[in-house]
C-alpha cells in the first residue's frame, strides 16, 4: 500500500519498484490507493498517479460482485477501513521517513492481530530513536522485517 501523498513519476517508480523486486515470489501484487477527494491537491496527485499506473501497465480492479474494491467516502477516521484492508493482506510494506510512537504502537497491534508480515522501509535515523526500539523489536518478533535505508525522501 502506498499511503503518502506522492505524484511524481520517479517516486512512484521507486516505491513500486521496491514492491515488485521479488514479484516471482508473490502470487499477485495489489496497490491500494487512498485519496482524500475533499482536498483538491490530493485529488490532483491521485489523478497523476492514475495516469502513471495506466502507462506502467497497471489496471483498476473491478468486480461487480464485491464491495471490497468500490470507492468509499470516509467522513471520519480512515484508520478503521485502512486496518480492515491491511488485515486482508498476507504481507504489507510501509515506507516511513518519520515514524511516531503512536504509529509504531499501531503497527505492533496490527502485527499481533493476524499473522501478517509487515515490512517496514525506514530511514536510518529512525533506528537510533530509543523510544521506538521496543516497538520495532516487537514487529520483528511477530515475523515482520525492518529495513533501514540511508535516506527516504518525502516531498509534497
Amino acid at each position: 500500500m502506498l499511503t503518502m501523498p506522492i505524484s511524481g513519476k520517479k517516486s512512484l517508480q521507486q516505491y513500486l519498484g521496491r514492491l515488485l523486486r521479488n514479484l516471482d515470489e508473490k502470487e499477485k501484487l495489489y496497490v491500494f490507493d487512498y485519496v482524500d477527494y475533499a482536498i483538491p491537491m490530493m485529488y490532483r496527485m491521485y489523478q497523476k498517479r492514475l495516469s502513471y499506473y495506466r502507462k506502467a501497465g497497471y489496471s483498476i480492479m473491478t468486480d461487480i460482485h464485491s464491495n471490497q474494491y468500490k470507492s468509499e467516502l470516509i467522513t471520519q477516521n480512515y484508520r478503521e477501513i485502512f486496518e480492515k484492508d491491511i488485515l486482508n493482506c498476507q504481507q504489507v510494506h510501509f515506507i516511513y521517513s518519520y515514524l511516531s510512537q503512536s504509529e509504531a504502537t499501531w503497527l505492533v497491534e496490527i502485527s499481533m492481530k493476524k499473522k501478517i508480515q509487515i515490512v517496514l522501509l525506514l530511514d536510518k535515523k529512525i533506528a537510533n530513536q530509543p523510544h521506538l526500539q521496543s516497538c520495532l523489536v516487537n514487529i520483528e518478533t511477530n515475523g515482520g522485517q525492518c529495513i533501514y535505508l540511508e535516506k527516504i525522501r518525502q516531498s509534497v
